[in-house]
């Protein structure tokens, strides 16, 4: 199988699952029942590391560069080019949906809200190193609950996987600032404009 037929196998597939995440939260969002919604929140943490996971995966660009033809370096930058951007997508559309669940509720206060961003975002970051180094899924917590408990446990003993969590964490935290910061100056904007 040549490389981008290969690539688009499981870029679509971490697509999907990225999706799923975003689909999720949004039901959840939507949904009043709490018999409904509880259950899927959960599943929805489980999945919403897949979203910025997508962007771990520019790991394989430079050993598939070394190997492609040259007549497909251009398709393959495409590729990449058109891919990794979902992953910034999907996580900011999973942030804005949790922010407006976190609205809904009346059981956390605005003013604890960015804790729990924070711990969402520490969380994301988590499974984001579960993922890629343990090869962690989000199915193995049914499948493979031991496998899953034992991953938390490594990532978190060991120092090295924990400085590259806290490293997520920030990216992750910083991705969130900006995104707020820029809907922040797009509302500014349009009351501006609307005056």
């Amino acid at each position: 199988m040549d490389i981008l037929s290969f690539n688009q196998s499981w870029m679509s597939w971490n697509f999907i699952l990225a999706v799923i995440s975003v689909f999720l939260i949004l039901a959840s969002y939507l949904i009043r029942q709490p018999y409904i919604k509880i259950p899927l929140l959960i599943i929805w943490l489980l999945f919403v590391p897949n979203s910025i996971y997508i962007l771990t995966d520019i790991i394989h660009f430079q050993s598939q560069w070394d190997v492609i033809p040259s007549n497909l370096e251009v398709w393959l930058v495409v590729q990449y080019a058109f891919f990794l951007p979902w992953g910034i997508i999907t996580h900011i559309a999973n942030l804005y949906y949790f922010e407006l669940l976190l609205e809904q509720t009346k059981f956390i206060k605005k003013r604890a809200r960015p804790i729990v961003i924070l711990i969402l975002q520490f969380l994301i970051a988590l499974g984001l190193i579960m993922g890629r180094n343990q090869r962690t899924n989000s199915w193995h917590v049914i499948t493979q609950p031991w496998k899953v408990i034992r991953d938390v446990f490594e990532v978190i003993m060991r120092v090295d996987l924990f400085i590259y969590i806290l490293i997520s964490w920030i990216f992750l935290v910083g991705i969130y600032v900006i995104y707020k910061k820029s809907r922040t100056n797009s509302t500014a904007l349009i009351i501006k404009k609307t005056h």
